[in-house]
């Protein structure tokens, strides 16, 4: 070390410095490097981390090296002094940046995977940990080619390579979508986000992968609702049409049953016209159903003695090698339901276990009230709070992979063409959305399936109903009835119905044309049965119309399409009555006998 260098360096004056020694400029409990003294510092040009004392006493890092040298007859020592305090300070720097990105990571949502160019495994976080189920332990030094399916390792690996080539200027902020593998053997989605750098000639990546399991469910799940939706619009669309189709012939052929010299042979023949209406009735109530269109009368009703008598039916509709079994627990299973709707759940669910176990098996059902917590939610945007479950198990043959998750879909189905519509579970799924409710179900193959069905629960004890009388009379007594009916078979049929019943009948095509007639007739007129969707003026509208000249109006609302909430509470609201097509006589001469002698 120069005497310049060394005075700048520690501050003294050059008698000062050269008054001091090695072990003068080293505090205590610090190594002195002197020459000779041990092996090491004997070893030429190996530098030597420590630290010295400057005139102002304030302790800075130095790096040493010593040489000896022979000048003449003696050996002299050269002795190199570098301020390391820079370098220490950026080491410091790299060590506390490296901590603060080492507990970054670790609390990453995101598992984050380092690799060296051998696709070895370095670094792995407890995210990773979480989504693979490898201890770091277990995963270090091994190929990344651990974690995905064989049919993935191809596309990671040109990848990777891609990453390398093109240093990821072009993979930036870009997904490579594929599956992983945990430890168990289950292969779950996941987004695969790669980048590259080089240190000391070699390449390393690093892995961002995301678990997009429940993602892709979400996803799933809103495909199918809007699928649904659709599905629904077009079969609330069908639904009006078809069902006065269906009406026109139920009413005809019941007309034509209740006359006096129709011929024997002919019984059979309408009943069967008549029973087949009513299927295809049904059907379009399905396709409602699963549409969430279908219109339903909803009232607290208590799931247990209903599953009672429902067991009690079952007993005597399956066959014998099936058992069937019913759990409740909890002291109130009270929900807001309609009963017929929820019994066309049961049935469904218990007509495919059914099917399932073809040489007999157990049928369960379990009922139970559940109190869900936040955070610990069964299903997806289900509300925390009291909830009825309902679990409907077999112990038949399952539900393979592929197929489980389109079982809730619209015309799906595992069974041949000739034993299933694929609407049974498409219709439980729609009955119980719009029940407010969940249900999920759980499967493997020759296994069993438990579907789980989930409502909100009702605090309120369920009140008697009350039964009304009986109405002993269905004819009338020649009471002027307006009809407005768009469909003109529709109109006259129920028309000749209405007039074989003892009415005298008005007849509008439209709402205008009602609303002429009201207008001049209000007087003789004692009642209106009008469609709901029409043409010009609807059934809504015109009951609105009519309202405000006539406050006391009574009218019976018809309707093949569903209602909506708005058109529910506007009717309700205005003590309408309303019958959901295709019509029956039985149910046409009861409602409207009612509904006059509520007049009087």
């Amino acid at each position: 070390m120069s005497d310049l260098g060394a005075r700048e360096m520690y501050g003294w004056s050059r008698e000062e410095y050269l008054r001091k020694t090695v072990r003068d400029r080293v505090p205590e409990g610090h190594p002195a490097v002197i020459a000779g003294e041990s092996e090491r510092e004997n070893l030429p040009n190996q530098p030597v981390e420590t630290v010295n004392i400057p005139a102002s006493g304030e302790l800075f890092p130095v790096e040493i090296t010593n040489e000896l040298r022979a000048i003449g007859d003696g050996t002299v020592m050269l002795e190199m002094v570098r301020d390391i305090t820079a370098r220490k300070r950026a080491e410091r720097a790299l060590r506390e940046s490296e901590q603060r990105l080492r507990s970054v990571a670790q609390t990453a949502a995101d598992g984050i995977v380092l690799a060296d160019n051998n696709c070895r495994i370095l670094y792995w976080n407890r995210a990773a940990q979480t989504i693979f189920g490898y201890s770091e332990e277990e995963v270090l030094g091994k190929r990344l080619s651990t974690l995905m399916p064989q049919q993935y390792v191809d596309l990671t690996l040109k990848s990777i390579e891609r990453v390398w080539r093109t240093g990821g200027s072009d993979l930036l902020g870009e997904d490579v979508e594929m599956h992983g593998l945990r430890k168990d053997g289950e292969e779950f989605p996941m987004d695969l986000r790669l980048a590259s750098w080089e240190s000391n000639g070699e390449k390393y990546c690093s892995a961002m992968i995301r678990d997009v399991t429940e993602a892709r469910g979400a996803q799933k799940s809103a495909q199918l609702r809007d699928r649904l939706a659709v599905v629904g619009q077009l079969a609330a669309g069908i639904a009006h049409d078809f069902n006065n189709i269906l009406g026109t012939i139920i009413l005809y052929s019941e007309l034509m049953l209740n006359r006096r010299d129709r011929l024997p042979e002919d019984l059979e023949r309408l009943t069967t016209i008549i029973e087949q209406a009513q299927r295809g009735a049904n059907l379009t109530a399905q396709v409602l159903d699963f549409s969430r269109r279908s219109v339903m009368e909803r009232h607290p009703m208590d799931l247990a003695p209903f599953m009672n008598d429902l067991i009690r039916l079952l007993e005597c509709t399956l066959p014998e090698s099936i058992q069937v079994k019913l759990s409740l627990k909890g002291e109130s299973l009270v929900v807001m339901a309609d009963p017929t709707r929820m019994q066309q759940v049961i049935m469904n669910l218990a007509f495919n276990a059914r099917d399932a176990m073809p040489e007999g098996g157990e049928l369960r059902f379990d009922l139970s009230r559940l109190c869900v917590e936040p955070g610990m939610l069964p299903c997806r945007d289900m509300a925390p709070g009291e909830w009825v479950r309902v679990r409907v198990s077999d112990t038949g043959t399952g539900i393979s992979t592929d197929a489980l998750p389109h079982i809730f879909e619209p015309f799906f189905t595992t069974k041949p063409p000739d034993q299933g519509t694929g609407l049974g579970l498409a219709q439980v799924y729609g009955i119980i959305k719009q029940h407010d409710g969940y249900i999920d179900v759980m499967s493997q193959e020759e296994q069993g399936t438990t579907f789980i069905i989930y409502m909100p629960a009702l605090e309120d004890t369920v009140s008697p109903r009350l039964i009304p009388d009986p109405v002993c009379a269905k004819v009338g007594h020649a009471e002027t009835i307006l009809v407005v009916e768009d469909d003109e078979a529709t109109r006259r049929a129920v028309c000749e119905i209405l007039e074989s019943l003892n009415y005298r009948v008005l007849v509008a095509a439209d709402g205008q044309e009602a609303l002429r007639i009201f207008q001049q007739r209000a007087e003789e007129i004692e009642l209106l049965i009008t469609d709901l969707i029409m043409p010009a003026l609807g059934g809504v509208a015109l009951y609105q119309k009519l309202r405000e000249l006539h406050p006391t109006v009574h009218v019976v609302v018809m309707t093949g399409y569903p209602m909506d909430a708005g058109t529910r509470e506007l009717l309700e609201r205005g003590s309408v009555t309303w019958m959901q097509k295709p019509l029956g006589t039985e149910a046409l001469a009861r409602t409207v006998r009612k509904v006059l002698a509520g007049r009087d």
